[in-house]
């Protein structure tokens, strides 16, 4: 992979595939932006001592991603974030266990 990526997208699916005769492993990402007629699915076939460096390189990548929210631990979106702990809004139904027991 390259060091700076060319193109940039979120992926709403990603699925891992494993071909034991030919001992390759395969990722499938899929677009999120695109619609059910067009799903964009990128494909990447690799070795086994590739997939090894691949994951080196993505535990250093996900440890650098996006900060916790100290509230809530959700990653901070820097377009908008939904932080039920400091508005009391939740887009999500939450069920109600009761009070707590002392």
């Amino acid at each position: 992979f390259p060091r700076h990526p060319t193109h940039d997208f979120r992926v709403s699916r990603l699925a891992l595939a494993y071909d034991d005769g030919g001992e390759a492993l395969a990722i499938y990402a899929t677009d999120a932006a695109a619609d059910d007629q067009e799903r964009s699915t990128l494909r990447a076939s690799f070795s086994r001592e590739l997939a090894r460096r691949f994951s080196r390189q993505a535990q250093e990548t996900v440890a650098a991603g996006r900060p916790l929210c100290p509230l809530c631990k959700e990653p901070l979106d820097p377009a908008d974030h939904l932080c039920p702990p400091s508005n009391g809004h939740s887009e999500d139904a939450i069920a109600w266990l009761g009070p707590p027991e002392l």
